[in-house]
């Protein structure tokens, strides 16, 4: 059973939510969903916490099921990230699973998650609820005194803060059995291609751990919130062409292994923790260009671009025939 992102899926982010709740203080929060990535934004002078809650319960089986998985991007820095479970099994009391906070003033660009839950949940769970929270962590500097002088790492707390949620998975199977190692960087990619050419991108498969897949991402955004092309578990070695050409500008990309069901952390650059980039060389005429402006991040369909026509722009959708708009 999964809470996650694909359309293909009757428990995505666009199954039903409670509405956002805001704690102790004043201010709003702000949860969007397209049905694949979910937002939740607190925004507030003196309110530090907020958090949603899914609208129906989940079934729970502890002798199948193990893990819980998620897949984040764009936590504002000195943010943190909790987790809830909420049982059946004691009246709906909520259970923390997962306390993330990143020191980092520049968090990595993706992040995935794994917990856990064999001793995480009271004896007896059936159902649950799963609950996000965002919470604001930072403090002011005491008025400082001859005799009191300010200690310590005292910096404000932001007034806004939010999270982009990719996916959660809840009760991932997977016996004894642990998530697979991230994918290593492999050299026989170019750092640039020619306009029009095709793009292969390769890795090498997890040192640690074996891999049954791969989920390959690429995207203009470093952090992979928006209009990104993605191969959603379907690739299944360690290279993969895109199905269409690259606009030109730099584009980032970034795969993580896959194994009975459990993902893995993404590729980052050892050096900067950032994605792998590419840069698509700008070469063809105005004729032959796709325009760079128009993308979709792709449910149902694989890539998006907008190409000159006769007669007017045409639309083209995954492998489905032009459509002039």
């Amino acid at each position: 059973m999964w809470v996650e992102d694909f359309k293909t899926s009757s428990l995505g982010f666009d199954h039903p939510w409670e509405e956002p709740v805001v704690i102790s203080g004043t201010g709003w929060a702000e949860w969007t969903s397209d049905g694949e990535i979910g937002r939740l934004a607190l925004h507030s002078e003196d309110a530090y916490r907020c958090w949603v809650t899914t609208s129906r319960s989940f079934p729970w089986d502890a002798s199948t099921n193990r893990f819980c998985q998620i897949r984040f991007s764009r936590l504002t820095p000195r943010a943190r990230l909790k987790l809830y479970a909420i049982s059946d099994a004691d009246g709906g009391v909520p259970h923390v699973i997962l306390n993330h906070y990143d020191e980092a003033e520049r968090p990595p660009a993706n992040e995935l998650l794994t917990v856990d839950l064999r001793d995480k949940l009271p004896a007896g769970t059936r159902s649950l609820r799963v609950r996000v929270e965002l919470t604001k962590d930072g403090s002011s500097p005491p008025s400082p005194t001859r005799e009191n002088p300010p200690k310590g790492d005292f910096r404000p707390m932001p007034r806004d803060i939010e999270v982009y949620l990719d996916w959660i998975k809840l009760g991932a199977p997977g016996g004894e059995g642990e998530p697979p190692g991230a994918p290593v960087a492999a050299d026989e990619t170019p750092a640039a291609f020619r306009e029009g050419e095709p793009v292969t991108l390769r890795w090498a498969p997890p040192a640690d751990s074996p891999a049954d897949g791969y989920t390959l991402i690429c995207s203009r955004d470093p952090l992979f919130a928006a209009a990104c092309l993605t191969e959603l578990d379907a690739v299944p070695g360690t290279r993969h062409t895109l199905a269409a050409p690259l606009a030109p500008g730099t584009w980032y990309w970034t795969v993580s292994a896959t194994r009975a069901g459990l993902s893995g952390p993404f590729l980052l650059d050892q050096a900067t923790g950032q994605p792998p980039s590419i840069v698509i060389q700008r070469t063809l005429s105005p004729d032959e260009r796709a325009y760079d402006h128009f993308s979709i991040r792709g449910g149902a369909c694989s890539f998006g671009s907008l190409r000159q026509a006769v007669g007017g722009p045409q639309v083209e959708l995954g492998h489905e025939p032009p459509r002039v708009c």
